[in-house]
């Protein structure tokens, strides 16, 4: 049997839904399971042990084999083309979320793809998202390393970098934290280059792999940083997150946007303290009106003493 699972959206969403991924394999361990997905979350699903194949769809010559069943675990509206993927594709059934049922309750969004699987039967246990990596070596001893998350995916998640520099230069005043800048090529900018920053910083920002970024993530005491792929990582890898959130506005439209927690780790989510509306909260007005202050606190409150 072959059994596809069609996952195109952002390397946070996929992150979230490793878990999944392992009951899907418990549910069928007969059946050949492949990944369809884009090119930039591939280097992800490679290591995933529970996967027999990984099929990029956006590279040419890449064509995904004829399934059985296909999954489409994204119960939020297809921006990503999965509807268009499983037309083209043609399987001999498919079952997915084709309305997003804002009447009921919201769910987080790890636990939502399961109600697929019982769909169909399945009765096993709701795993949380994890990854397998090695701690990456290389970094001096005898500090606690604090990874900080300095970009997202859209502009209106990302806390300014300078308020970032403040925080940890304050947090590291007892000297003896070492802090590791992460995020794409686009997150680089001027602030970088601010003398804000704490003395013990490796800036690595835009220049590593996902799995690179995972083994850092791994020696790490605790992940500062936006609401991004790399706080989805730092949660499976079992460390402590202190969230920088964007979201303080009541508008339905962003009811998927609520539901991205972190998950299954000791964890403080900074929200804006006032209420905004839809069209300031996607201006970046809500994450940029987060103090310094609350950030350093929700920190404190996470490091080992």
């Amino acid at each position: 049997m072959r059994i596809g699972i069609v996952s195109l959206d952002a390397l946070g969403d996929q992150v979230i839904r490793t878990g999944f991924v392992r009951a899907c394999h418990e549910f069928r361990p007969d059946a050949e399971l492949t990944m369809i997905c884009t090119g930039k979350t591939a280097e992800f699903w490679r290591i995933c042990p529970w996967l027999g194949c990984v099929v990029e769809v956006d590279k040419a010559g890449n064509i995904a084999p004829s399934f059985d069943l296909v999954l489409n675990p994204r119960p939020a509206p297809d921006y990503y083309g999965a509807s268009a993927f499983i037309a083209v594709n043609k399987p001999k059934s498919h079952i997915g979320f084709d309305v997003v049922p804002l009447a009921r309750p919201l769910e987080p969004a790890w636990l939502a793809p399961y109600r697929l699987l019982e769909q169909l039967g399945y009765r096993g246990e709701r795993y949380k998202p994890e990854i397998d990596v090695k701690a990456q070596d290389g970094f001096r001893s005898g500090v606690q390393l604090i990874a900080v998350g300095i970009g997202a995916g859209v502009p209106h998640k990302i806390w300014t970098t300078h308020f970032f520099a403040q925080a940890l230069s304050e947090i590291d005043k007892a000297g003896k934290f070492g802090f590791i800048l992460l995020g794409n090529k686009s997150d680089r900018n001027d602030s970088l280059h601010l003398p804000d920053w704490p003395s013990l910083i490796w800036d690595l920002v835009g220049n590593t792999s996902i799995l690179g970024m995972a083994s850092i993530l791994k020696r790490c005491s605790l992940f500062i940083g936006n609401d991004s792929a790399p706080k989805h990582i730092a949660a499976a890898l079992g460390v402590p997150v202190v969230e920088v959130a964007w979201i303080n506005c009541p508008d339905r439209r962003l009811d998927y946007d609520r539901v991205f927690g972190p998950i299954g780790v000791p964890f403080k989510i900074v929200r804006p303290e006032k209420v905004f509306t839809y069209d300031e909260t996607l201006a970046g007005d809500a994450v940029r009106s987060i103090s310094v202050e609350r950030v350093i606190e929700a920190a404190r409150s996470l490091l080992p003493r």
